[in-house]
């Protein structure tokens, strides 16, 4: 939401509270605390309003729009809470028989309202965490201009509040009071954690701050382990919780970032090293302010060329992003759920890593037991145990929260004082440090009835997992009919559902389910969907705690307490739902052809794609998405029936198309024009097509979407072998193409499906010659892929090398620029030409010398190839490996034995190149030792201007070279066409010290006149450089040379203002007297110096005339 909006609507959360002070400010005893509250209000309302009025006059930045937006969303966070507390307050106040006017009668509402959340959530707490971010939102350099009066006043707010007499005490909050807090954060395995639970585990000396974490010691690697359900999750969900906090107060400084990683086991494939890697980047960039020059760099290079990067330029990115930053944590939650296997490596080469990162990384790896920290090497090793104060506090809750159970534990009070303690021991030695086992025990427990049953059920509560899920099946086994179906359902569609069900989403499943097994089905319509309060209870309760409702993004998903808990059940529950995959099959069918997707009395669609609609009927949306997944497990009987009926009768087009806008893929959810077979390919329905061709049902296997595409598309795209090849055995066309110009085989080659490319392959009838809309065959696509088998078996097919792609690159070209050596030697024996130029003179050995492959120049020359032969402009490979200074591939060439002296069309040889060349580089010095020590001659001339490599690099003044050159025989008396000597060219350049390296070989030079008649004193004077001038003249240049026109460098100095040089000649006694042409005039100095009206220069002049008339006298 817009930064601006929430400010408004904060500012009106601070109106509302005022207002509810108004009517409560006069009850007697009211707590200091709420005064203190009070007085602040007007502070935070004016700093709001002036936050958004800078807001409002200068419009932020995406960058600033998500710096300021966590600070704002927990400043309107703490507000909420503390509007409630006092309205609550204000409700209770005018309830009583006459108005309540005594603090005292309304202590105990705000005690309970407050104490089971913590210190953290007095209203002085709430305040002071407010104005505190209030606080980081005003010293941000967006604010901080504007707000500068503010922040002296915050603090001293922060002050008072921490001084001010708590309006509950602290020995009020005891750990008996802690509230059971789902955390987003332990989304994947459902547990539950409680406010304070493993805070004995984090403290101690490990990272320990505000009572909790050292942020700021030495601390790089912490490995957690423990074994399954000891809390290892739990852990991790705190530090994350710490460390957004941390982070949201940092944010406007941009100094600390928090990276998180997420193992699991079932996303093995898609969790690689690369996409680890990438994904930690992509976090740390968006904690970042700005781009590394090398993250920039990288990406513009990928831009270009797209080229693969490897986990080593990864973690070269993120080393140079965090540069940015003072501090970088890294939460690897389920580290031994990483992939192990010898094949991939990814969990050792990502310890590897994690071991080479920078000092600013600080990173805690929770793991079970089992895994050897050797690959780690952490700093210190904590073993994660349930404390029994965590147990305590959690027990004492859950039995709170419990009307029946808490009634229970009392009667065994008053029986027995010790009752309550020897249950918690009981607990606490049967969970064995799991956090896990506490809950099912707790679970266990609660669905006893009496003092008797519960005590023995304490008294037989086993330590072991299975043996717990075992006992929870068997509560479950013996409740009533309803009860106990219910569960099996609940926990049927839990451990196989695709993903995680709503509340909501579960209730109509098992509506749809239990109506189709007592209802007949013809004409039944699936009703709305109505929650009331108690449905999360309704669900979970009959499940023996082995389910729990996870909230995320204000949604009740339902979980297993435990990860564990799914594996057992897969093993145990199917005997109880013998046919769960039809059962499921069916109810999401059901739903999909039940559910009223145009109700009769409503015309318009406009409620179908609502909000409303997903309200109503929750369930379609999943049942949309996965009744194709069940359908592929171990489906059988009637639902083959129920599903070709979804997917083939004209009736049910409308419903199926509805249901296809709503899936996730938009991929197919945007598609239009699709049959039933179209979908049956998307999910790969091999045996439901069997069974309707078995049934001689029709099947228009090359009908066509909107885009073009055929079931065979989708059945390639999804990687559906055996779907695909049921479509080829019925006449299915593999030479269509889609709106992109694709065939199925373009789109298998892509996917890199090696089973379905060869299944196209094995039956002949792919046209390897089509291209796809970027001009890409068959072949340059698998060359791109690197996929060096399919190019051999594509060659061998008959599949052309030299066909070119929409920029004109050949597969010989994609091959060299990606670095595919092998894939090169196979299109080089299949007779790709390697010499031929392409449209735009590409050759593969150019290529190769300009980017420095001297690999690919060795695989060159062992094929014989002409390493000699020259592009259109005459270039050899040599000159490219020169002009690009690779001085390995120069080497290779030159061992190679190639013409080390060719000329290309302007006459030029490879030392001329390096000549030009030498000063972009240190490696500049290298190529030209490697030309010269090869028999380079230094002294051949170009063709059109007939410079020596002498001439070029004194132009370029690069002195090393001209020395070079110099040592090895370069003659600097060579005129080029213009009768310019190598000094003229120095000078020209106005490069001083090439020219007195130069003048020190050759004196004689200092008088050298070009075709023009002009020294190098004249383009001395035409440069402008008093330096160089000055320098010459000491030289003994002849100050009074003259050109074709008679001029004199001092004449040149003063037609061009150059003041100080014509100055330094005059008082050098340059010959004042000297006239020279100017449109066929003779002019004189002085004529010259009045028409370009320096007076600087005339008066010189008339100080030396005076100063020889003076001397002649």
């Amino acid at each position: 939401m817009d930064p601006l909006s929430i400010i408004a609507g904060i500012i009106a959360i601070v109106d509302c509270i005022l207002s509810t002070y108004s009517a409560i400010r006069d009850i007697k005893g009211l707590p200091k605390a709420f005064e203190e509250v009070e007085r602040n209000l007007p502070l935070v309302k004016e700093t709001l309003q002036t936050a958004q009025q800078q807001l409002h006059d200068n419009s932020p930045s995406d960058a600033e729009k998500r710096a300021i937006g966590p600070i704002i969303m927990a400043c309107e966070s703490k507000l909420n809470e503390l509007n409630e507390i006092l309205t609550k307050i204000q409700k209770q106040k005018k309830e009583g028989d006459g108005e309540i006017k005594e603090w005292s009668s309304l202590a105990k509402l705000y005690h309970k309202a407050v104490v089971p959340m913590g210190k953290a959530h007095r209203v002085e707490s709430l305040m002071s965490a407010m104005i505190d971010n209030l606080k980081a939102l005003a010293i941000h350099q967006m604010f901080k201009a504007v707000t500068q009066p503010q922040i002296g006043k915050l603090e001293d707010a922060i002050k008072k509040l921490s001084q001010v007499e708590p309006s509950i005490p602290d020995s009020d909050f005891e750990p008996g009071w802690s509230t059971v807090n789902q955390t987003n954060n332990d989304r994947s395995n459902g547990f539950l954690c409680t406010e304070g639970t493993m805070h004995n585990v984090v403290g101690g000396n490990v990272w320990k701050a505000d009572q909790n974490m050292n942020f700021d010691g030495d601390l790089q690697k912490l490995l957690a382990y423990g074994l399954a359900g000891a809390g290892k999750s739990v852990l991790a969900s705190i530090v994350i919780h710490h460390l957004q906090n941390l982070h949201n107060r940092l944010y406007g400084n941009h100094n600390v970032a928090c990276l998180y990683i997420y193992f699991d086991y079932k996303k093995q494939k898609a969790q690689t090293l690369i996409n680890i890697l990438s994904s930690l980047l992509v976090q740390l960039l968006r904690c970042s302010r700005k781009v590394s020059h090398e993250v920039q760099c990288k990406f513009d290079e990928w831009k270009q060329k797209k080229p693969f990067l490897g986990d080593g330029e990864y973690v070269d990115m993120i080393t140079s992003q965090s540069l940015e930053f003072r501090r970088i944590y890294v939460v690897v939650d389920a580290l031994d759920q990483c992939c192990s296997d010898t094949t991939t490596n990814t969990l050792s080469e990502f310890l590897d890593i994690c071991c080479k990162l920078p000092r600013t990384f600080h990173s805690l790896f929770t793991t079970r037991t089992d895994l050897h920290s050797q690959f780690l090497r952490p700093d210190y090793e904590l073993e994660i145990k349930a404390h029994p104060d965590d147990i305590s506090a959690y027990l004492f809750n859950f039995i709170d929260s419990r009307q029946v159970m808490r009634s229970i534990v009392d009667e065994g009070h008053l029986r027995n004082h010790s009752f309550q303690e020897h249950l918690l021991n009981s607990i606490i030695s049967r969970s064995d440090g799991l956090f896990l086992l506490a809950h099912l025990h707790l679970a266990n427990l609660a669905s006893t009835n009496t003092l008797e049953e519960f005590e023995y059920t304490l008294d037989n509560l086993s330590g072991d997992l299975a043996q717990v899920y075992k006992a929870a099946l068997e509560r479950i086994a013996i409740q009533e009919d309803k009860q106990r179906n219910t569960a099996i359902m609940l926990l049927s569609w839990i451990t196989f559902a695709k993903r995680p069900l709503t509340i909501a989403e579960a209730t109509q499943a098992l509506y749809i389910q239990n109506a189709s097994r007592e209802l007949n089905m013809s004409g039944y319509v699936t009703p709305k969907v109505t929650l009331n309060p108690e449905a999360e209870w309704t669900l979970t309760s009959v499940c023996a705690g082995m389910v729990v409702g996870v909230v995320e993004k204000k949604t009740t998903f339902l979980h297993f307490a435990h990860r564990t808990a799914r594996k057992f059940l897969k093993k145990h529950l199917l005997v109880e739902c013998r046919d769960a995959y039809s059962v499921m099959t069916e109810v999401c069918l059901r739903c999909l052809i039940d559910t009223p997707i145009r109700p009769p009395k409503e015309k318009t669609t406009v409620q179908n794609t609502s909000e409303h609609f997903t309200k109503n009927y929750p369930f379609f949306h999943y049942a949309a998405n996965n009744w194709g997944f069940h359908m592929a497990d171990k489906v059988k009987g009637p639902v083959y029936q129920l599903a070709w009926k979804f997917l083939s009768e004209h009736e049910n087009k409308e419903k199926l198309d509805y249901a296809v806008s709503v899936m996730e893929d938009t991929n197919i959810s945007r598609q239009e024009q699709f049959t039933g077979l179209h979908i049956a390919a998307y999910f790969g329905l091999t045996s439901l097509v069997q069974k309707a061709v078995g049934l001689q049902k029709p099947l228009d296997v090359n009908s066509r979407t909107k885009r073009n595409e055929t079931p065979l598309h989708w059945a390639v795209s999804r990687g559906h072998r055996q779907f695909s090849e049921l479509l080829i055995s019925q006449q299915a066309d593999m030479k269509i193409q889609n709106d992109d110009k694709r065939t199925p085989l373009h789109i298998a080659i892509d996917k890199g499906d090696s089973d379905i490319i060869y299944l196209l392959l094995s039956h002949g009838c792919a046209d390897l010659e089509l291209a796809d809309i970027k001009g890409y065959t068959p072949l340059i696509a698998a060359v791109k892929k690197g996929n060096g088998k399919l190019v051999q078996r594509l060659l061998r097919l008959g599949a052309k090398t030299e066909f070119e792609d929409g920029h004109g690159w050949t597969a010989m070209r994609w091959a060299a620029q990606l670095g595919y050596k092998m894939i090169i030697e196979t299109l080089v024996r299949y007779k790709a030409s390697v010499s031929s130029p392409t449209k735009e003179g590409w050759t593969l050995l150019r290529w190769a010398a300009s980017e420095g492959r001297s690999d690919i120049i060795t695989l060159l020359k062992g094929m014989n190839i002409n390493l000699d032969e020259p592009d259109k402009d005459g270039k050899t490979a040599l000159q490219w490996a020169v002009r690009y200074q690779c001085s390995m591939a120069t080497w290779v060439l030159l061992q190679a034995k190639v013409n080390v002296n060719k000329r290309d069309n302007t006459g030029m040889t490879a030392l001329h190149v390096a000549a030009e060349t030498f000063h972009r580089s240190v490696k500049g010095n290298d190529v030209l030792w490697l030309l010269l020590a090869n028999g380079a001659k230094v002294n051949t001339q170009t063709k059109t201007f007939g410079q020596t490599p002498l001439h070029i690099a004194a132009s370029e003044g690069s002195e090393s070279a001209i020395w070079l050159l110099l040592s090895k025989g370069a003659d600097p008396t060579k005129l080029d066409v213009n009768r310019r000597t190598a000094l003229h060219c120095a000078v020209a350049g106005d490069h001083i010290q090439a020219a007195q390296l130069l003048l020190w070989k050759a004196a004689d030079l200092i008088n050298a006149s070009d075709h023009e008649k002009r020294t190098v004193l004249h383009y001395a004077a035409s440069q402008g450089n008093t330096a160089l001038v000055e320098m010459l003249i000491d030289w003994d240049a002849d100050i009074n040379a003259r050109d074709r026109s008679g001029q004199t460098a001092l004449h040149i100095a003063v037609l061009q203002s150059h003041e100080d040089i014509a100055v330094f000649l005059i008082r050098k006694d340059a010959d004042l007297e000297i006239t020279c042409k100017r449109n066929r005039k003779r002019v004189s100095l002085d004529d010259l110096v009045i028409s370009m009206n320096n007076k600087a220069i005339m008066v010189a002049i008339d100080e030396v005339r005076q100063s020889r008339s003076s001397y002649q006298v």
